[in-house]
């Protein structure tokens, strides 16, 4: 599947940034960007191709929101996503047990019903999912009023994750960071999410008995690595990882360190160079 992901608004510190509550040290626009880079993350290891067209170099609002506009149309996609973190005025800033939660909106297109139940769908699994790590659910909830909906070619949804001024939300956001972007991930991939282990260490990836033989190679050297096909790394978030050969790289795209070369024998000596290097 193919996606855009943004992160809305401008960087803290910068004029039209999101949302800033300094009491609970949450900061709205520097979350978003982490949520939108890990979501990204986690799609293209799942073999999506994922594009992060957050805008960092707005001169205002409405020149976030051009800009925003060029990046996501740039590109023909399954689902366009802008992730915000929300606000109210009836701050909770000592905590009280109850979040306010997740809430998700979507284009209330009624010329196109079927594309508009589409994107009703596909909120309220964001809301779903997001729920099942303890936020209160709000639901898919849909307008005509916001922007990036309305600009957006193809088919959008707009992401409010939790309450910035809300103690119990900022708690619960903070420690689960990551499950929040993968839940995210599953969602948008049409999965329902469960919490897994995803962390593995030091791992050397490949696809196939050919490129096998040259990651076995490094395995060799690097005898603390695990030896893994690529298949079944999909959604893991690893630390230390070596994709090997040009099938493990195309389905963990992530991936900092690849030895990739144009054949077999190219890969082969690519390795070889790498362990001169180590």
């Amino acid at each position: 599947m193919k996606f855009n992901i943004s992160a809305g608004h401008n960087p803290d510190g910068k004029i039209a940034c999101g949302t800033v509550n300094n009491t609970l040290n949450m900061k709205e626009s520097t979350e978003a960007r982490y949520q939108t880079k890990k979501v990204v993350e986690y799609l293209k290891a799942d073999g999506n191709n994922a594009n992060n067209c957050t805008v960092d170099n707005g001169t205002g609002q409405t020149d976030v929101l051009n800009k925003l506009k060029t990046k996501h149309n740039a590109h023909s996609v399954d689902w366009n996503v802008s992730i915000h973190f929300n606000d109210t005025d009836k701050e909770d800033l000592k905590g009280n047990e109850k979040n306010i939660g997740v809430e998700v909106w979507y284009f209330d297109n009624k010329k196109k019903p079927a594309r508009r139940e589409e994107c009703r769908k596909k909120a309220e699994l964001v809301c779903e999912n997001l729920s099942k790590i303890g936020f209160t659910n709000r639901h898919a909830k849909p307008t005509t009023g916001l922007r990036f909906l309305k600009d957006t070619v193809d088919k959008a949804i707009l992401i409010e994750v939790c309450f910035c001024s809300d103690a119990d939300d900022v708690k619960l956001y903070k420690s689960n960071r990551d499950n929040i972007a993968r839940a995210i991930a599953d969602a948008l991939e049409g999965k329902k999410y469960v919490k897994r282990d995803n962390k593995m260490d030091k791992v050397i990836a490949y696809v196939g008995d050919i490129d096998k033989v040259a990651a076995t190679i490094l395995n060799w050297k690097l005898k603390d690595y695990s030896l893994k096909d690529a298949n079944s790394l999909k959604g893991k978030e690893i630390n230390n990882l070596i994709v090997v050969g040009g099938g493990a790289a195309n389905l963990l795209q992530g991936a900092k360190e690849k030895i990739v070369g144009k054949d077999r024998f190219e890969t082969v000596k690519k390795v070889s160079e790498y362990i001169d290097k180590i």
